[in-house]
């Protein structure tokens, strides 16, 4: 195997010690095996230097001394630079997980490509968030104004050292300028999800946003000066190339879900304890993401640690990171999901700030509550799901084991159409004794315990629980253990294929349900799963219960600075009366294409 070609970063810092060990931590846990990391400092008085010699070990170079501009620190970082490929990051901005592998690993199987960009991330009071997503661009698109995000673009150093490299003595549009120039040498390829993150703060360069657009203008204008009538016309057809390309990315792309109101301040957040990036890996596969979706703290029970969501492109999965450690997910369990300490439903914790991703109701339009309206005789006719309960399709002697089965009211369902070998397992202590107290044996602990040692089940029930394991694989594997043969497993999931979810709430779909669940799965998600992990999948099914199409639309409304909880007080009739019409819009439309709010599956043993 070839080895990856040699990355060159560049960290340009003056006075950042507040953010520059969370720039160098990204840098050098990509664990990129052919970097060059350079730091370039202009003389720093804040403690920078410690922050610096701390990490000396992992710098190829440490540049100290007073710089003209911050493009005067890149060029000298570039100037002592050996690698093959270059990009910078300033010392407020980070690198996602797995970039420089992405970026290397692109390079090496492309030898004709020299400029690549990728759309940002952006953290911002405590929210890590998917910036304005970025389109094919050229010459004429960066001309007309757009910008291309710098700590996200990496380019040869053929190509920087052909186009005579950054101008050292702009002070905010340097990168501009060099965007400008590559443009018209080499093809600038946009690449799919995300490098690197920009951080908004006060102070920064990039905030004085008048000073940027009159140097942008004065860098233009320079440009065209220099531009002859055959480059004119090269501009055009690359730009009207990009036009079309953009209009193809437009129907293809998945939604991204954006910054939206960056100069209001955003309801207040608790950031936890961050892990390193190399654990950013998806639960389900194991690979490292490409992208981000949105962060958010939890919008069930209103507690205000965020988390982010990070999407898999190899198996279709979104998951939790940092994922809370068992002992802090065992008290979160402990003190939010039994019934006696739910909070009620008021929602609102913003504090007057900006609630991100807030939506107006999409239940109140009038063609939902008047689909409600058929819902009773709907139902009574045809007996349309509208409940997460994952059906099951075992005889009724059939020995049955629930896991995570909370206060027993599957189980109740369960015994109520007739089967009788009913168990379950909790880890929530309180919720398992109500489900002894209807008497249901219930095993207070995991599926480990002592007690299941030599016990065989037919079928084993995850409703709603699959979602909650870290490592649903090594789950699976473990319940395989306590199957008889062709044993089967019932599924019940949150359905990331929603419609409603890529239609309408985004993040602001109530069942995401951060920190709880570990992973959001779709059929081919599931599929993945199960094949990897000795199953076979029988079936799917979905359905929107009324219950899940209300805590969305109450959610949206309050956006991810407040919480919709699953203790409904207060019930708003008009928009249950849409959530009926959700239900019977998904029985109609969506549960034929497995894209509604519930996934049901059914994997047998193989």
């Amino acid at each position: 195997m070839n080895q990856l070609p040699r990355i060159s970063i560049v960290t340009p810092n003056l006075n950042q010690a507040s953010t520059l060990e969370e720039t160098i931590k990204s840098v050098i846990n990509q664990n990129y095996l052919n970097l060059e990391y350079i730091i370039v400092d202009g003389g720093s008085t804040d403690g920078s230097i410690d922050i610096i010699n701390a990490y000396r070990s992992h710098f190829a170079k440490i540049i100290v001394g007073k710089d003209k501009t911050m493009y005067d620190a890149v060029v000298k970082g570039f100037e002592a630079a050996t690698g093959d490929i270059f990009a910078w990051l300033n010392s407020d901005d980070l690198y996602e997980p797995n970039a420089l592998q992405r970026v290397g690993t692109y390079f090496n199987n492309h030898q004709n490509s020299h400029v690549i960009y990728f759309t940002d991330t952006v953290f911002k009071d405590g929210w890590r968030v998917s910036n304005r997503p970025q389109k094919h661009v050229s010459t004429q698109q960066l001309l007309q104004g757009h910008i291309i995000y710098q700590d996200g673009c990496f380019f040869t150093r053929k190509a920087y050292e052909q186009v005579g490299g950054v101008n050292r003595n702009l002070k905010l549009a340097g990168d501009y300028e060099l965007w400008l120039k590559l443009s018209m040498q080499f093809k600038l390829e946009l690449l799919p999800g995300h490098a690197s993150c920009f951080r908004i703060r006060s102070g920064q360069l990039s905030g004085s946003w008048l000073d940027y657009m009159e140097e942008v203008s004065q860098v233009r204008q320079g440009f065209l000066q220099h531009l002859n009538q055959k480059d004119k016309i090269k501009i055009f057809v690359n730009g009207a190339i990009c036009k079309l390309q953009n209009i193809y990315l437009s129907t293809t792309e998945r939604p991204v879900w954006q910054l939206e109101n960056e100069a209001l301040d955003w309801a207040p957040v608790i950031t936890p304890q961050e892990k390193s990036i190399q654990e950013n890996k998806c639960p389900v596969c194991k690979s490292a993401p490409e992208r981000l979706l949105f962060s958010t703290p939890d919008t069930r029970f209103g507690n205000r640690n965020v988390y982010r969501m990070y999407e898999c492109q190899n198996c279709q999965s979104v998951y939790t990171f940092p994922f809370p450690a068992p002992e802090t997910l065992q008290e979160l369990y402990e003190t939010t999901y039994s019934a006696t300490n739910q909070v009620n439903d008021d929602g609102d914790l913003s504090n007057g700030k900006y609630s991100p991703f807030q939506r107006k109701s999409l239940l109140k339009r009038k063609f939902f509550k008047l689909l409600g309206k058929s819902f009773s005789i709907l139902h009574k006719l045809f007996k349309t799901p509208y409940d997460d309960i994952v059906p099951l399709s075992e005889n009724k002697q059939a020995v049955i084991l629930e896991i995570g089965c909370f206060e027993g009211r599957v189980l109740e369902w369960y015994k109520h159409l007739g089967y009788q070998n009913l168990s379950g397992t909790e880890l929530n202590s309180i919720a398992a004794k109500k489900a002894q107290e209807k008497g249901f044996t219930i095993y207070t602990g995991d599926i480990t315990q002592p007690e299941l040692d030599g016990k065989l089940f037919d079928a084993i029930v995850l409703n709603q629980a699959l979602e909650h394991f870290e490592d649903p694989g090594k789950t699976l594997q473990t319940l395989a253990q306590k199957l008889v043969t062709r044993g089967r497993i019932y599924v019940s999931v949150p359905n990331l294929a929603s419609f409603w979810l890529w239609q309408y709430y985004g993040p602001t779909w109530a069942h995401w349900h951060i920190p709880f669940h570990a992973v959001a799965f779709s059929p081919r998600s599931i599929r993945y799963l199960a094949r990897a992990n000795g199953f076979r999948t029988r079936w799917f099914k979905t359905s929107t219960p009324i219950h899940w199409a209300y805590l969305s639309d109450q959610l949206a409304m309050r956006g991810l600075g407040g919480y919709a909880s699953h203790n409904i007080v207060n019930l708003d009739t008009e928009i249950w009366n849409g959530a009926k019409g959700a239900n019977v819009f998904s029985w109609l439309f969506l549960n034929k294409f497995l894209r509604g709010d519930c996934l049901y599956a059914c994997l047998e043993k193989m």
